[in-house]
């Protein structure tokens, strides 16, 4: 403490004021003031930056609430109102995809979730593009959402799923094919034949083991079941039933029959293949033959090797597969396409040949297929009938399903709208077209409607043309 000046001390007698204290609330000022300033700041600068975020979470929750009770024309605007406040906020994009939804506009909310960079790869977006799918019928692309959520979650109930959508997926009919010297079609429930029947590919005694007696028109197969779907590899049959059990007729040479024995001898009449039940497709090539199962396994037989249906190891699920000269392919449920030669021994090695593919097409060893980003890409020479604008860029068609050959390509857009790529251009064949399957066999494409219907395109013409057995 500092001592006291006596001259400051005042004289006995007199009044003593109170010391003056201005120096002390100087002193204070320039301490409080600052500080409150700073503090005033700080709130409006944290109101300010707090404000688009609760603005936003407020339009998200308003929004939720609207798709709860289906008023989706509101749930859309409160939506875009939350995105316009806070354009990074992945649950309002979420929510506008589901507003579109329902609504019924599918185009538009995959857009939003395209837009959504790698957001879109979280379990909660890939769960609106499954139900995106599943809405659109796209079951290929469904079953590709459901693997990606499978690699995201590994939760039990999507294993399920991904087997039902197989299922359902690999249900389609396939009910037309010709082989070496056979053709077979499946007509009003019954399997017709015809062509040579050399080594019992035409599934009866007619003309059996004779070179020179040829079949010119089809005719009952004596098939003892109910025909679902039937393919010819070679100079072998196969039929898969309507209980998913596959049957076969035909050469033998390889195997291909799932047989140990290998032999020549001319065979009339169909036999169950062992291990061939809960079968879905059958490809390959003369002397082999892969078979997808419903579950997505794939099986193979012949090639030389055993005989006997025996599972490929090592692979993913499989959604499609497809055989022709020289190559077998299948696609993985999560897009990747897988490729085999056509000898046993290769069968076992199955590489990865691309990724990212949604659908493909294989004509004669001709190998053309569809990417996510709608770009078409092929393993030789593009085609002359495909627009060089589709191989640099988005093909720009909402493609539900496609199929090509030597001469020209047709596409079923998700619209209806079916349409060929051939020497004339592009240009529509049909509106409003309902097709449950659409396939190559030889320079043909052959187009199953919903209806029932059996056509076949032939590009060269470019003319669709009923058949009947």
């Amino acid at each position: 403490m500092a001592r006291r000046n006596k001259e400051n001390v005042p004289a006995p007698g007199v009044s003593q004021e109170k010391p003056s204290r201005k120096r002390i609330h100087v002193n204070k000022l320039p301490i409080l003031l600052p500080a409150a300033a700073a503090a005033l700041v700080l709130g409006v600068y944290a109101a300010l930056n707090l404000a688009p975020a609760a603005g936003a979470a407020q339009q998200v929750s308003l929004g939720q609430r609207h798709l709860e009770e289906m008023d989706y024309s509101s749930a859309l605007l409160s939506f875009s109102q939350a995105i316009q406040v806070d354009p990074s906020n992945t649950q309002a994009k979420l929510g506008l995809a589901q507003a579109y939804m329902g609504l019924g506009d599918y185009a538009a909310a995959q857009d939003v979730v395209n837009d959504m960079g790698d957001a879109a790869e979280t379990p909660e977006a890939l769960q609106v593009q499954l139900d995106i799918a599943v809405q659109t019928g796209e079951t290929g692309q469904a079953v590709e959402q459901i693997w990606n959520l499978i690699q995201a979650t590994d939760e039990d109930g999507y294993y399920t799923q991904l087997e039902e959508l197989l299922a359902e997926h690999l249900s389609r009919p396939h009910s037309l094919d010709a082989g070496d010297d056979q053709q077979a079609v499946i007509w009003e429930g019954g399997l017709y034949t015809q062509g040579s029947n050399t080594l019992g590919q035409l599934g009866t005694e007619a003309g059996l083991g004779l070179p020179e007696a040829v079949q010119e028109n089809f005719a009952e197969a004596g098939f003892p079941g109910a025909p679902a779907k039937v393919y010819c590899l070679g100079r072998t049959t196969f039929v898969i039933d309507q209980e998913d059990v596959l049957w076969v007729s035909g050469e033998n040479r390889w195997g291909q029959k799932g047989t140990q024995s290998q032999d020549l001898s001319p065979v009339a009449g169909w036999r169950q293949v062992e291990h061939g039940e809960n079968a879905a497709c059958v490809a390959g090539g003369t002397g082999c033959a892969v078979v997808l199962k419903k579950d997505g396994t794939l099986w193979s037989m012949g090639g030389g090797s055993s005989g006997s249906l025996t599972r490929v190891a090592g692979l993913p699920p499989m959604q499609a597969v497809s055989g022709g000269q020289g190559m077998v392919l299948a696609l993985s449920a999560g897009g990747e396409l897988y490729a085999a030669g056509p000898d046993g021994s290769a069968l076992a090695g199955w590489q990865r040949y691309a990724s990212h593919v949604r659908q493909f097409s294989l004509c004669e060893g001709y190998l053309l297929w569809l990417d996510d980003e709608g770009r078409f890409h092929t393993a030789d020479a593009y085609p002359s009938y495909l627009p060089q604008e589709w191989v640099q860029d988005s093909c720009g068609l909402a493609v539900a399903q496609f199929a090509a050959a030597q001469e020209g390509m047709l596409i079923l857009t998700q619209d209806g709208e079916l349409m060929a790529s051939g020497s004339g251009g592009l240009q529509t064949l049909q509106e409003d077209c309902s097709l449950d399957a659409m396939y190559t066999v030889g320079r043909y494409i052959v187009l199953e409607h919903s209806d029932g219907r059996l056509q076949v395109w032939n590009p060269t013409g470019g003319s669709l043309q009923d058949v009947e057995a």
